[in-house]
């Protein structure tokens, strides 16, 4: 009876051993089951959103203001309209159109004017928030060529505005969980599906076996490199028409001349001269 005890005992020692060994193999070489919320992986206030221009996401920030969505005119008329103005001194936007000059004053950005023409709005098209100025991006998506959609979880802002520069996209080789690092003992964020087509950021080698890439809803994450197939080189593309200002030529050359002078009895004595002409 004792010498049975003894079997079991050393047994169960053995299996415990075994157990310990599995769990340690398990924990080093398993991938994480473990899916990271949203919310811990992009820290956000309420009223914030992120910026995602051409697929990628930059610095700034969004506002949310009321239901309307707002960017920093600098990142307005740098990456979407650079025919955006901002005078920081008389607190007015102009956006120059073929159809004329439009204005909107930071005291009554409910309404703009187009000429002598004066139109309203159901929003404020400029909202300011302490040295930080923000126009409105309906304003801007609707005078300006881009593709603009907004999603939430997180708040996100995508944009489109770049349509001769090919960008890098692939097929994914099947379903894949979308890792928040280079490496399967990583945290995911998404399960993607197979034949999803995603953005390659090139800018970034792989490590690990793993490519950092971009959902087209603008999540960015890690993915084994050998999902990534089907690799082609593409622009942006986008239904809406570039804005044409077309030019108003004359038959003959025309002289135009600038004189300045500072003083007062200088400027009085200008004279208009006709120009000589060249030998």
């Amino acid at each position: 009876m004792k010498k049975r005890l003894t079997v079991i005992f050393i047994l169960f020692v053995i299996l415990a051993l075994f157990a310990a060994v599995g769990m340690i193999v398990f924990k080093k070489f398993a991938p994480s089951f473990t899916q990271r919320p949203m919310s811990e992986q992009y820290k956000i206030g309420k009223e914030e959103a992120l910026l995602i221009i051409n697929g990628k996401p930059v610095e700034a920030r969004g506002k949310l203001v009321s239901g309307v969505v707002y960017v920093p005119v600098e990142i307005a008329a740098g990456y979407m309209n650079e025919r955006i103005y901002w005078d920081d001194k008389e607190d007015i936007l102009c956006l120059a159109t073929s159809g004329g000059l439009i204005t909107v004053n930071m005291a009554d950005s409910l309404r703009y004017t187009l000429g002598k023409e004066t139109k309203e709005m159901s929003y404020q098209a400029l909202y300011q928030d302490g040295e930080t100025t923000y126009v409105a991006m309906e304003f801007v998506a609707q005078h300006s060529r881009i593709n603009y959609s907004y999603m939430q979880e997180p708040n996100r802002i995508l944009v489109q505005s770049d349509f001769e520069n090919s960008n890098t996209f692939a097929v994914l080789a099947d379903d894949i969980r979308l890792r928040v690092g280079p490496n399967k003992k990583y945290d995911y964020l998404l399960e993607l599906k197979k034949a999803k087509e995603v953005l390659v950021d090139t800018s970034s080698k792989a490590e690990n076996g793993y490519q950092k890439i971009f959902t087209l809803e603008g999540i960015e994450g890690y993915v084994p490199e050998e999902y990534l197939t089907e690799k082609m080189e593409k622009a942006w593309t986008t239904e809406k028409q570039e804005d044409i200002f077309p030019q108003i030529k004359m038959d003959k050359k025309i002289c135009l001349g600038w004189h300045q002078m500072t003083g007062v009895v200088g400027s009085a004595d200008l004279q208009l001269k006709k120009p000589q002409a060249s030998t």
